[in-house]
């Protein structure tokens, strides 16, 4: 059995969820920003547990379980506005028609239902990938010199549908480059 070391990031992307239900290819994937240092996190509940006792014995007789959430965050330090939208909803535009790219985003009104693939990749070890993932986006930060202005996101696992359906968290070897 191979041991497995993780540790640091390369990059995280985020893609559109593919109908069938599979993980998104990297081809489609979209890196949105430099992270914050030491934001990025996985995060994977303990299952919640119900015991049912027997007025007999000490113990339990039987203990039902339901799967944790399993999450991933991180904070993008120089979101564009098309960032924003990709993960908060609302629209990009420009504030004077002369620009060429997008310099204005604008909140939605409802909080949307937004859903992604998200692959977590690490200087070394384990890929992190949900196939499909809840997302929000919220932008905080100080107005003051030592902090950004940030976009924080939180990827939810969802439970993957389609005709080939993959698990909702998946851990890949990555390979020695």
């Amino acid at each position: 059995m191979v041991k497995v070391f993780t540790l640091g990031l390369s990059s995280i992307d985020a893609g559109t969820v593919p109908t069938d239900g599979s993980m998104q290819t990297d081809a489609n994937l979209t890196n949105y920003g430099y992270t914050n240092q030491n934001s990025a996190k996985l995060a994977m509940e303990t299952p919640d547990k119900t015991e049912f006792h027997a007025e007999e014995v000490d113990d339990p007789v039987l203990i039902s379980q339901k799967a944790g959430a399993v999450t991933v965050e991180w904070d993008i330090m120089n979101p564009s506005p098309e960032t924003l939208v990709a993960f908060c909803g609302g629209t990009a535009n420009k504030s004077n028609q002369s620009l060429t790219d997008n310099d204005r985003w604008e909140a939605p009104d409802d909080v949307p239902n937004i859903e992604k693939s998200i692959k977590v990749t690490p200087k070394q070890g384990f890929i992190v990938k949900l196939p499909r993932a809840n997302v929000v986006g919220t932008v905080s930060g100080n107005f003051t010199t030592g902090e950004l202005l940030l976009l924080h996101v939180v990827a939810t696992a969802l439970k993957p549908t389609g005709t080939n359906a993959a698990k909702k968290l998946i851990l890949e070897k990555k390979s020695a480059s």
